[in-house]
């Protein structure tokens, strides 16, 4: 019986204190508005500055090959030498790198390939490719980590 008085005065005593707040909150608010918040101004922008040395792995808009998908896998078709270890046999190398904010390609790593052969024809292959669009972030280009398969096989 006891517990349930000190619970009962505890609530309305919270009850209160709440109702209270509530009222000094409403009377602030009508202060900050009054005293100059307008409206009609326009929302700053995100002025975030990141680190140069720091690698996005999600971003708001990808790199892209300049020329889309499409292009992309007409240099890979018309650049790609097939190491002779993998003659009659499909192949594929994964391989990661970073899209710099200037669109150069850099960190260029094979994280998988069935042989040397393969990995080294990987790295060239990567080498070679023209600048892509950057990846952006709060329309900020900046560095994004890129991971793609190249598939060895002759047609």
């Amino acid at each position: 019986m006891k517990n349930l008085i000190i619970t009962i005065i505890l609530f309305a005593s919270a009850s209160a204190y709440a109702q209270t707040q509530k009222k000094s909150d409403q009377n602030t608010f009508k202060t900050d508005y009054s005293a100059g918040i307008r409206i009609d101004e326009p929302i700053p922008k995100d002025t975030t500055n990141y680190p140069p040395e720091k690698i996005f792995y999600q971003v708001q808009i990808q790199p892209k090959y300049p020329g889309g998908m499409d292009k992309f896998l007409a240099f890979i078709k018309s650049n790609l030498i097939i190491p002779a270890s993998s003659a009659p046999v499909t192949a594929r190398a994964v391989v990661n790198f970073v899209v710099e904010p200037n669109g150069t390609l850099t960190n260029i790593k094979v994280l998988r390939a069935p042989t040397k052969e393969h990995e080294t024809e990987a790295v060239r292959l990567m080498g070679l490719m023209p600048k892509w669009l950057p990846g952006k972030h709060n329309d900020k280009p900046v560095r994004v980590s890129y991971t793609i398969p190249i598939s060895f096989k002759k047609d």
